[in-house]
């Protein structure tokens, strides 16, 4: 008896379990359906009546017809539609499928799913809504596109609006809403794809779903596949498979107007799971049943007893979700009026939070003028309003929490909560409705009265055309040209068909008026200017001939050459009547503006790479000037004999790259025209003496000799560009000595002529070394060329230090020159004109050192120094020797510094320290950022204090 009884339980259970799961999947499924239909017929109407708008298709067809600011209004139409009615996205697409304006910029293509529904609702005139589909990449991935065509009257629809609705946002939430905590029950969308079944939305074990999740139709046991095979009816609960291969108890509906699947389901061991569990329980008390019988029977009373609280709690939940998830402003009332519940949308659309409504009358939400005989309250009353408040398309006027009013429309409907009774009351603020009603009938009648207008004035046109058309066919129906004929007095004008023509416009399209067939077309920038110089033309010398821009049919404005003479004057000599013709020069103004476009991307490309260039050669000598620093230091601390050997070769590769590095950043600054060539006193013996002190070490290194020659009579003291000269006659000294393997490199200086106070000074620099060819001497001062090609590689070299050379000199107003034979050495040289000043009083200039008496003979190193280091050279024939540089004065130590500087040498550093005294009274509070900056080698900051000191 007790195993009967513990067996009639446990069936009870289970049967009561598979109950309870079978009314909550109807429950559910039948929510979801009305929800996700009602859903889809709002985006439906609000389809059909962007569809049928008139207002936005004449905006569309002045916009197709040449007019971008009528295209502009009519997105911008689109898009505050969109953003009032929830939808997320716009897009506007042509007959053609092409895009013709858009939201959100982006570069990629149309999804074909989205072409095929805007040819569909083109061909069709009727809006189309598309499946849910996966579109990666994109602002909106899973998303749902309403295609709405925008028709006229009579005529194809010629572009279609695209209002794109993330279906994350209120679907998917929606579908997995589920009334009572579960694991495995979930809402899915499916629908058929040739013979494969495609989920629309994110399931609950595989969120990426949603148009990738892919079932062949042919599956046997599968919950879609047998609802598709029609092996199940609509709306009853079955079991089955589902995705995971998982037993599920299921029901299946179809959505209405689509070809939509919607499952709802849960897992057959989730549900059976309480009944397992009670099962246990029974059969564990089995034994106290009979002691237990009485407790038993109010225990199985009170358990009916929560299981109908449950399902009332289940059905208040249920009706709390549908009233959120609804996309207008929901409010709940109670029988005697008093608000019950409002949703989310509610809150947005009047401002009232919820708190402060619940248990107040709606009388607050009525105007207060408005309230005698408002719909909303007569329905509340019970008077006989109720239907017609009910209806969806009655308007009335709601307040706002912030004294804003508003027209609404409302649809109040009864509805019972157990035993409560209640007023369920849908609000839609139709606000943008009633001003898009009011300027379409303001738009009508406009249109109403230009169409009158437009029709006597073709009545008209038709009228004049019809005198003028025979006289005229015969005589203008070969010419390609336009011909016009024109009465300045009575306003009376003809033009033929290729004058219309010319520009898009049908014969007879043009007005009949001069202003009209040309004035009007002329473009904005140049109609003035052309009237009025063709109105002086005609009446002296009486024609003209003039280039000028039409405006087209389409809205592109096209080159025309226009002709024209007078033919007849009044007595007083005014002009009465020109005829001329009009050339179409479309063709070879395209020629021209492809030949100016090219001569722009080349020249583009030139300053690009001098650009480069110049960026380049910056950012390599900052760095340089780090290492040579560096290096600098480097030398006074103890070093043995291998590492100083080792700085020095370190200092010889920095100096080398550096002179590279300033080479390109010369030739760059030549070439683009921003190095300047400035005028300032300077000594030539320093010039020449820090010349030749560059490239002593070579020289030594090659056992040549160095050798000056001064004329007695030159003057001492110039005026003119001294670091350019002697950035010259390094590049040349330089040159010599990599080009001479025995022998000697001279540097003479020569008087040409000497008018006045200025001189033309002519500079040689000779080598005893291979000499060159005529052939050689041809290419060079060319701009990377070298007489031989090996020599590159043995010497080294970019060939640009000649080529920069020539172009210094050039800038001087100077030339330069070589004579040169093979085997028997070189002579370069350059004239440049200078100025002749006085010496500073306060600057005495050092006498040269003399050789060391201890060794006659012997050529005494020339210092390695940077332009303009040392005072005056000797002047006759011998080799260079240390100047003494201690008792200068302030304006030439600071010129010699600024030299220094600009070359940015690192001699600049120690000639701080030993002048520092000095310098420092010269400059003040700028002394200690000087002394900063030399000692990081910053030499661009330095100079730059030095040149703002003054």
């Amino acid at each position: 008896m007790l195993l009967l009884l513990a067996s009639w339980l446990i069936h009870h259970e289970f049967r009561d379990q598979r109950r309870q799961a079978e009314d909550r999947l109807l429950a559910v499924s039948e929510l979801r359906q009305s929800q996700v239909e009602a859903w889809l017929d709002d985006l439906r109407g609000q389809a059909r009546f962007l569809s049928g708008s008139a207002y936005w298709s004449d905006l569309l067809l002045r916009g197709q017809r040449g007019d971008p600011a009528s295209l502009e209004l009519l997105f911008e139409r689109i898009v505050e539609w969109r953003k009032t009615h929830g939808s997320d996205s716009a897009l506007l697409l042509g007959a053609g499928g092409e895009v013709l304006a858009r939201e959100h910029p982006s570069s990629r293509a149309v999804a074909p799913r989205l072409q095929a529904a805007a040819r569909q609702a083109l061909a069709e005139g009727l809006p189309v809504l598309t499946a849910i589909y996966r579109r990666d990449g994109t602002e909106i991935p899973l998303r749902l596109d309403v295609v709405i065509p925008l028709l006229r009257t009579g005529k194809p629809a010629q572009a279609a609006v695209v209002l794109r609705i993330d279906a994350r946002r209120w679907l998917f939430p929606t579908l997995r809403a589920w009334p009572v905590p579960t694991e495995s029950g979930e809402t899915a969308l499916w629908r058929r794809e040739g013979d494969q079944l495609v989920v629309m939305n994110e399931l609950r074990e595989q969120i990426d779903a949603a148009g990738q999740l892919r079932l062949p139709l042919r599956t046997a046991n599968w919950l879609p596949a047998r609802l598709e095979r029609a092996e199940h009816r609509e709306g009853v609960v079955f079991e089955g498979r589902d995705y995971r291969d998982a037993a599920t108890l299921a029901v299946g509906r179809r959505v209405k107007g689509s070809d939509w699947w919607m499952i709802t389901e849960q897992d057959i061991a989730e549900i059976e799971q309480p009944a397992y569990r009670n099962a246990c329980w029974i059969a564990w008390g089995a034994v106290a049943l009979l002691l237990a019988l009485a407790a038993a029977a109010r225990v199985w009373a009170q358990r009916q007893s929560l299981r109908e609280l449950e399902q009332l709690r289940v059905r208040e939940r249920q009706a709390r979700e549908l009233i959120e998830a609804t996309p207008d402003a929901m409010l709940m009332l109670d029988a005697s009026g008093r608000v019950a519940q409002v949703n989310r949308r509610f809150e947005a659309l009047l401002g009232y939070p919820e708190v402060e409504l619940v248990g107040h009358t709606a009388e607050r939400l009525v105007p207060a003028e408005a309230r005698a005989g408002h719909p909303l309250l007569g329905a509340l009353r019970g008077s006989s309003t109720v239907a017609a408040v009910a209806e969806p398309d009655h308007a009335m006027s709601l307040v706002c929490r912030d004294g804003r009013v508003f027209p609404a429309e409302i649809a109040i409907s009864a509805v019972s909560l157990g035993q409560q009774s209640l007023f369920v009351v849908s609000i839609r603020d139709v606000t943008a409705r009633k001003q898009a009603e009011a300027e379409l009938q303001a738009y009508r009648v406009n249109l109403e009265q230009l169409v009158a207008l437009r029709t006597q004035a073709l009545a008209d046109a038709i009228e004049r055309m019809r005198v003028n058309e025979e006289r005229l066919d015969f005589a203008l129906s070969a010419t390609q040209d336009g011909i016009w004929d024109w009465n300045f007095q009575t306003g009376a004008s003809f033009v033929n068909a290729a004058y219309s023509t010319m520009l898009g416009y049908a014969p007879g399209e043009l007005a009949s008026t001069p202003q009209g067939q040309f004035t009007d077309l002329l473009h904005p920038d140049e109609r003035e200017r052309l009237c009025a110089t063709e109105r002086q033309l005609l009446q002296d010398p009486g024609s003209f001939e003039v280039e000028c821009r039409l405006r087209c049919q389409d809205g592109r404005y096209k080159w025309v050459l226009r002709r024209g003479k007078l033919v007849e004057r009044d007595p007083q000599g005014q002009p009465v009547r020109a005829v001329g013709t009009h050339l179409d020069l479309g063709a070879r103004k395209q020629i021209e503006a492809q030949l100016r476009a090219a001569k722009e991307a080349a020249e583009s490309a030139d300053r690009a790479k001098s650009d480069f260039l110049s960026n380049i050669s910056h950012e390599l000598r900052t760095p340089m000037n780090a290492i040579m620093g560096m290096a600098f230091m480097l030398q006074n601390t103890g070093l043995d004999a291998n590492q100083r050997e080792q700085l020095r070769q370190l200092q010889a590769a920095s100096q080398q790259l550096l002179a590279l590095i300033d080479d390109i950043l010369c030739y760059i600054r030549i070439d683009t025209g921003t190095l300047s060539v400035g005028r300032q006193s300077f000594e030539l013996n320093g010039v020449l003496d820090a010349a030749l002190g560059r490239v002593r070490d070579k020289a030594v290194a090659k056992g040549l000799k160095l050798k000056l020659a001064i004329p007695p009579e030159l003057p001492p003291c110039l005026e003119g560009d001294g670091v350019r000269i002697g950035q010259v006659l390094h590049k040349l000294a330089d040159n010599a000595v990599k080009f001479t393997d025995a022998g000697e490199v001279a540097l003479a200086v020569g008087i040409e002529s000497r008018p006045q106070q200025r001189a033309l000074l002519r500079f040689e620099v000779s080598d005893s070394g291979i000499g060159l060819s005529a052939e050689e001497q041809a290419s060079l001062f060319q701009t990377f060329r070298q007489v031989d090609n090996s020599s590159t590689r043995k010497q080294g070299g970019t060939g640009l230090g000649l080529a920069i050379a020539k172009r210094l000199v050039e800038l001087m107003g100077g030339s330069i020159g070589v004579e040169s034979e093979p085997g028997h050495g070189s002579r370069f040289w350059f004239s440049v004109p200078v100025g002749i000043t006085q010496l500073d009083p306060g600057h005495e200039a050092a006498a040269p050192a003399q050789p060391d008496p201890a060794q006659p003979g012997t050529d005494p190193p020339v210092p390695d120094r940077c332009p303009d280091q040392s005072p005056a050279a000797p002047r006759d024939e011998r080799p260079l020797a240390q100047p003494a540089a201690d008792l200068l004065a302030w304006p030439p130590l600071r010129a010699r510094l600024l030299a220094l500087l600009r070359e940015d040498c690192t001699d600049s550093v120690q000639l701080f320290e030993q002048q520092a005294a000095l310098i420092g009274a010269a400059l003040g509070e700028r002394f200690e950022p000087m002394a900063v900056a030399l000692r990081n080698f910053d030499f661009e900051a330095a100079l730059a204090l030095l040149e703002a000191a003054g």
